[in-house]
Order: C-alpha cells, then structure tokens, then sequence
C-alpha cells in the first residue's frame, strides 16, 4: 500500500514523496497538498471526477503535469471530469466543452474552441478580453526610470529556516542563506515551483516563524530575535494575504466584525467602520451584504479578497501577498492588480 501511494505522489509531482508520507497536513504548503488531494482521487479510479480549482496553488511546471494526468485518467479510465476553474488558459487546454457561470447562472455553454473563438455572452466576452490583456501585460511593462534607488524597508541577510525532527521525519532545512532588501514604494516578486520555500519565507519575513540563522533588519532596526511583546507595535505597519483565506478567519466571526477588529486597530472611529468596510469591499469587488456573512457561507476567491481588504485596511508599509490571487478570476483578479498598484502609489 505505501509503494501505491508513494507512486501516486509521484505522478502528481511530489519530489520527496518518501519524505512527504510522512508529514501532517500543516506541514506541506499549498501547493503540496493540492497534489497529495488529486493523488487520493486518483487511487480511487472514479468513473466521475468533479475537480474543483485543482491547479489553482500549482506552479506552471505541476499544472502541465496535473493536466496531462487528468487527460490519460480520461483516456484510460473513460472518466468523465468536470473541471471547475477561473483559469481560462487551464479552461482552453484541457475541455473539450465549456460551460461560463455567473451569479448562479448558466450564461453560455459550447464546445471550446467556440466559446473562445466566438463568445456570444458579453461576460464570456469580458473574461476572455481580460485573460489576453493580463497574459500580454510584461510585455507592455515600461522599462524603470533612473532613479536613484529607494531606501531599503526591510532586508534579509543570510537566512536559514531548520524545521526540527519529529517522530521519524529529520530536521527539514526550507531556507537556506537568504538574501534580499524590499525597498520602499517597491513591489518583489517571489517566484518558484510549489514546496520551493516561497511561503516560508513570507511568514519568516514577518517573524511568524523565526529563522534559525541570519538576520532581518526592518526600518534599520533588528528584529531577527525580539519577542512577540516588541514586535506589537510593528504589527500593523507588516500585514499579509494567506494563500489559504478559509484558515485565515474565525469561522465564528461575520466578515463585518473580522474587519471591524483590524479596523479598530487602525484607530478608526466606531461611527465610521462600517462605511470604511463598504468602501474596502468595493475595491475588491465584493458588496456591503458580504460584511454580514460567515466564512463557510463564501467562496475561495471571496475570502481571498476579503483577505487583501483586511491587509489594506490598516494602511501598512509591507505587505506580503501569498498567492493572493491565485483564486481569483481574470476580471477580479485584473481589479485586484490595479488596487496594489494604488496602494504602491499612496
């Protein structure tokens, strides 16, 4: 049974699938435990598959490989696949048919090559203008002026991350001899395939887990090893959107009352939180009425956006962005892009 699985693993991508066996949940990045999710499917042999967002945390590298196993289960398997994405290159490459939702409603439904070739529903015809328009945008990007560099907001130098054995799993090195300065009014990419480090290294930016060798300097001031205590003050200057949004708040809080804390923080009046609520809503694109909702009751991509405005709404210095729009469809997500870059300017 154990040869199966680690084969499983393997097919969807899991370099280190001995390793990874035998690692809780918690222990595996998003990324990670989207493939460990698809290979469970997989072993089952299903007759029908409703894949629900299964690429969304993947790397380009894993998504290609995850595609190309849902086609031989297809082919192999004759299964049938409903596939759930708000991806429309991930939509064009693997569906043979296509259906286009919106608020619950069944727009436009046609072979592929139609839908993207010949939209008919002006939504479709939205979706798809905007996927071309956000794929086409490094090429449009303006080179940097010459401008003498900004000063440095936060720098990491030389650091390393060793998470410590556990039961029969060896100390786990995820970060190793970091470099880097995030400069102000600057936006930095991380970039790199799923499991590669990159999500650690947000959370040790921000000294949710604290590294084990190196320093990090924010603002000039050490903060590698001060306690929690001192790193109050810092902590809403230093926000950030969790890849996972549903992890992110208390189920038994509505959405209203989950900004109305950050919000208070902020040292926003109380006559005035919920029309700062409303306002953050409609720049991610959600409405007033999702300020009076639990989390269970919304989708990834809200939370998500729920998330980005709770990062905002405090007027931070730093943010870090955890896939935070990974989830989010080609029209929300174009919406999202153009808030950052607002805030980048403010």
């Amino acid at each position: 049974m154990r040869e199966t699985a680690l084969r499983l693993m393997r097919d969807v991508g899991i370099k280190r699938a001995e390793q990874a066996l035998d690692l809780y949940p918690h222990q595996l990045s998003g990324g990670m435990l989207q493939r460990v999710l698809i290979a469970l499917v997989l072993a089952l042999e299903p007759d029908l598959i409703v894949a629900d967002e299964p690429t969304t945390n993947l790397d380009k590298i894993v998504e290609r490989q995850i595609l190309d196993l849902f086609l031989d289960l297809r082919s192999r398997l004759d299964a049938g696949i409903i596939f759930v994405t708000h991806d429309m290159g991930v939509a064009a490459s693997l569906c043979d048919r296509i259906a286009v939702m919106r608020y619950g409603e069944v727009l436009e439904t046609g072979p592929a090559r139609q839908i993207f070739e010949d939209p008919q529903h002006e939504y479709t015809q939205l979706l798809i203008s905007t996927a071309r328009e956000i794929s086409d945008a490094p090429a449009k990007t303006a080179p940097a002026a010459d401008l003498p560099p900004a000063p440095a907001l936060f720098s990491l130098e030389n650091i390393d991350l060793t998470f410590p054995a556990s039961g029969a799993r060896p100390p786990f090195k995820a970060l190793q001899s970091v470099s880097l300065d995030i400069r102000e009014g600057e936006i930095l990419g991380l970039v790199g395939e799923s499991g590669s480090g990159k999500t650690t290294l947000g959370r040790t930016l921000l000294r949710l887990y604290e590294p084990s060798a190196g320093r990090l300097t924010y603002r000039g001031q050490d903060i590698t090893h001060i306690s929690e205590r001192a790193m109050r003050p810092m902590r809403r200057e230093l926000q950030m959107v969790f890849q996972d949004p549903g992890s992110s708040f208390n189920p038994r809080y509505t959405m209203g009352r989950s900004m109305a804390d950050a919000l208070r923080m902020a040292g926003v009046p109380k006559d005035r939180i919920r029309e700062r609520i409303t306002g953050l809503f409609t720049r991610v694109g959600l409405t007033a009425a999702h300020a009076d909702r639990f989390p269970h009751e919304l989708s990834g991509g809200q939370l998500q956006r729920v998330g980005i405005a709770r990062a905002v709404a405090l007027d931070p210095r730093l943010i870090v962005a955890d896939e935070a729009v990974s989830k989010l469809d080609v029209s929300v997500r174009s919406g999202v892009l153009r808030l950052f870059r607002e805030i980048q300017r403010e």
